[in-house]
Order: C-alpha cells, then sequence, then structure tokens
C-alpha cells in the first residue's frame, strides 16, 4: 500500500513539473525573430558602408579630388530606403543623421558653389532631428557653415549659433562639446567651468575636468595657451587636486592615477611609492588579485627610474622591478606579461639564469606548452652569449621568422648573432642565407658585402 502511494505521489510531483514542449507555432515565431535580427545586422552593415564612402569626401587626403555627388546622392538615397524598411530595417541611424551625413557631404569642404545646396540640406537636416540635443547640434553646424561660407551677415551667423547654444533642455555634455566647437562670446574655458559645476551629473563634471588635467591638445590650441602656467605639470597637478576635492569618491580614480603620472613627469619618485604602498595597503587581503595591478605599476616604476642613456639599467632599480612582478606571480602565476617583462629585465642586466629560468617557466603556462618564436630567439641569444653556439643554432632555427630578443643597444640584433652562430660552427652556406636577414643599412651595407666575399671563399675553399 505504502509503495503504490509513493508511485502516485511520484508522478504527480513528475506531472507537475513536467514543462510543455514549445508549439510549432512558437518555434516558427522564434525563427522569424531570429531571421529579422540577422535582416537588421545585415542592414545595419551595409548602411555603414554607404557612410563611410560618404564621409571620406571630406576626408583630408580626398580634399582635392572632385567630389562624386552622384554616389552621394546615391548613397543617401539608399540609406534612407534601408531604414525605412518594414521588416528588419536598419537602427543605426535616423533620418535626421542621414540627412545631417547628406549636408556636411555639401558643406566639407567648403565650396562656395555648393552653397545654395549646403544651406538647403542643412536646413532639411534641422527639421528631421526629433532629439534636442541633436538638434542644436546640427543647427549650430549650419550656422556656423553660413559663417564660414561668409555669404550671410555675421552677427545672423552668430546669433544662431548663441541660439543653438542656449536651447532649453540642453544636456550639459552636448553644451559643453559645442562650447569646444566656439560659442560667438564665450570664453571656453569659464563658460565650459560654469555649466560643468552647475550640473548635477558627476560624470559631465568628471568629464570637463579631466579636459583641463590632460593639458593643451591638437583640438583645443585655440583655446589653451601652452605657455601658461595651469598647463604645466604643476598646474595640471593643482587641477587634479581640485577635481579630488570636489568630485564624489567613486569618480576620483582617473585624477588619482592622473596625479601618479605627473608625480612622475616631474620626478618625484618617493612620492610616487608613497602612493602606491598606501593603495597596497589598503587592500587588506593579501590574496587580493587586485594587488596584483599596483605590483605592476610600482615595478614600472622602477624601470623608468632604472633607465640609463646607451648603458645597462641600473641593476639594484632593475630587481626592485623584477620583486614587485614576483610578487605579482606569486597572485596570478599565469600571468605571462608580468613573465615577459621578467626575462626581458633580467636579459638587459645580463642575467642569463633568471631569464632562461622565467623562459622554462612561461613555457609551462602556454596553450601548447612550447616556447614561441620571440622566446626561442631569447633561449638563441642566452646560449650565443655563453658561447655555446651550437645550441644557439638549433634555438634560432627553431622558427624561419623570429623577432630580436631584447637588448639595451638593438644592433647587433638577434639576426646578426645568428649568422655569427653559424659561421662559428662552420655553417657557411647557411651563415651566407642568414646575412639577408640581418640589418642592411648604413655601414652595413659594406660589412655585409665583405662578409658575403669571405663566405663565399669559404665555401669554394670547402669544395676543394
Amino acid at each position: 500500500m505504502k509503495f503504490e502511494i509513493l508511485n502516485l505521489v511520484l508522478v504527480a510531483t513528475l506531472a507537475s513539473t513536467t514543462v510543455a514542449a514549445p508549439s510549432a507555432a512558437d518555434q516558427e515565431a522564434k525563427k522569424r525573430a531570429q531571421a529579422i535580427a540577422q535582416l537588421v545586422k545585415k542592414n545595419n552593415q551595409a548602411v555603414a558602408t554607404l557612410r563611410r564612402s560618404v564621409e571620406a569626401t571630406w576626408n583630408w587626403h580626398n580634399a582635392k579630388k572632385a567630389k562624386d555627388f552622384g554616389m552621394v546622392s546615391s548613397n543617401v538615397t539608399e540609406i534612407l530606403r534601408l531604414i525605412s524598411l518594414k521588416e528588419g530595417a536598419a537602427d543605426c541611424m535616423t533620418r535626421g543623421d542621414v540627412l545631417a551625413l547628406k549636408a556636411k557631404a555639401y558643406a566639407e569642404p567648403l565650396n562656395l558653389r555648393l552653397y545654395a545646396e549646403a544651406k538647403a540640406a542643412y536646413e532639411e537636416a534641422v527639421k528631421a532631428q526629433e532629439d534636442v540635443d541633436r538638434k542644436a547640434k546640427v543647427a549650430f553646424a549650419a550656422a556656423k557653415y553660413r559663417f564660414l561660407a561668409g555669404q550671410d551677415p555675421v552677427e545672423a551667423c552668430e546669433k544662431a549659433m548663441v541660439a543653438a547654444y542656449n536651447t532649453p533642455g540642453l544636456n550639459p555634455a552636448t553644451k559643453l562639446a559645442l562650447l569646444k566647437d566656439g560659442v560667438p562670446g564665450l570664453d571656453y574655458r569659464v563658460e565650459g567651468r560654469k555649466v560643468a559645476e552647475a550640473s548635477k551629473d558627476q560624470k559631465i563634471l568628471n568629464t570637463y575636468y579631466q579636459r583641463e588635467a590632460k593639458g593643451p591638445s591638437w583640438d583645443d590650441r585655440k583655446v589653451r595657451d601652452p605657455l601658461d602656467p595651469n598647463y604645466c605639470a604643476d598646474g595640471m597637478f593643482r587641477t587634479c587636486e581640485e577635481a579630488i576635492a570636489k568630485l564624489e569618491p567613486k569618480y576620483r580614480d582617473w585624477f588619482e592615477n592622473r596625479k601618479l603620472e605627473l608625480l612622475k613627469e616631474m620626478s618625484r619618485w618617493d612620492e610616487v611609492e608613497k602612493a602606491l604602498q598606501g593603495r597596497l595597503a589598503a587592500i587588506t587581503n593579501v590574496t587580493d588579485r587586485r594587488r596584483v595591478q599596483i605590483y605592476g605599476q610600482l615595478a614600472e616604476m622602477y624601470v623608468t627610474r632604472s633607465a640609463r642613456y646607451y648603458q645597462k639599467p641600473d641593476e639594484a632599480l632593475t630587481r626592485k622591478a623584477i620583486g614587485f612582478w614576483e610578487e605579482g606571480l606569486k597572485l596570478d602565476p599565469k600571468n605571462g606579461g608580468f613573465f615577459r617583462k621578467i626575462i626581458e629585465r633580467a636579459m638587459l642586466i645580463d642575467d642569463w639564469k633568471l631569464a632562461e629560468a622565467k623562459l622554462d617557466a612561461l613555457t609551462t603556462i602556454m596553450k601548447d606548452q612550447k616556447p614561441d618564436a620571440w622566446m626561442t630567439a631569447v633561449y638563441g641569444d642566452i646560449a650565443y652569449y655563453r658561447g655555446d653556439y651550437e645550441k644557439a643554432v638549433a634555438w634560432y632555427k627553431t622558427f624561419e621568422k623570429f623577432p630580436d630578443a631584447p637588448t639595451v643597444v638593438k644592433i647587433p640584433n638577434s639576426h646578426q648573432r645568428f649568422a655569427g652562430a653559424l659561421y662559428a660552427t662552420g655553417r657557411y652556406e647557411e651563415c651566407l642565407k642568414a646575412i639577408d636577414q640581418c640589418p642592411n643599412f648604413w655601414s652595413f651595407k659594406d660589412t655585409n658585402a665583405q662578409y658575403r666575399k669571405i663566405l663565399k671563399a669559404k665555401i669554394e675553399e670547402a669544395r676543394k
């Protein structure tokens, strides 16, 4: 009796948990949805290709070529068709975007014979915009084009640009972008700071300060004076500190990192190390993998400090860098980047034993547990420097092509050492071929010609 009841309970449980198989209609609907998604993707790719062709007409390298307006018109028409399909329509551009693209194609580079077409295209593009920010940007671009063309009164053009900037409900990020483009009568540095500080969005403030702290760039030459003390390392450092004081903690990381870079530029190494060690101490769990990045930063700091002009890097500082990478490997034992950095530094201070040990360790974590071309070149150099030319040749020949191993002075390089090892082991014909892969510029041309002459004589003598 109990057995029968148990069976009934199991049957009831299974029945209650059984999920009905999807119906044919459901399966068909799913397939259709997938097909439409693929069609949208395909049409988006087509739109991107057509858009790039139009954009290329105002690139600097095409600026002197006659513009193919037939192609522009055809591409614009096709894009409008693709975004208007009843099924599978491309969704990467709006109608307003397409018309703005067309207007810019007429407007850039400036050609007064096309002024009427460009002006009309911009007016159409402005009307087609549905988004407030996008409408303001296109209206600003249209007014600026009219100003540059010089066919309309300057006051009217400037008034239109200011009106676009003062569009109600404009996103602060858009206002900053328009300011950067040059709103008549407004100082970017002054007005930009007001906009950023008035915004409740901390990301906007972050973006603003980031631009200020980076200093002058190609785009900002018209509003930045590179001789202004605010844009020297000290000035930008102060800007970072100001930003950190104003921002919420979650937005301070970029500025903290920027401060470190500026401290490095000013060679204030003790402060850099103190800051990094402070970050390390803040991560109390010694097994936390976040410590790996800080170990890497400390190592790179010592690498920078160890550099010596046309000489081997300072060994004591280099070994400190290696020590921090070693600490990182304890937490991240498969960090190939750290292994390679240790190998590189070991080679630069002639520590062949350490370099070989790390090459062996790196091999064990490789996908096929075999050294790659760079590693075999390093193995070859180690053997060469030890005077084991047979072993060096074997390593160099592992790959038909290999990059140069790390050295302080780039020449002689691994390919020249390969040729030297071949010569030392009496492989003159192979050495003659290897010369073709050696540097062949300046005086090396004459040197290689002399080597070829010697090798051919050796080969001829061996044949007698």
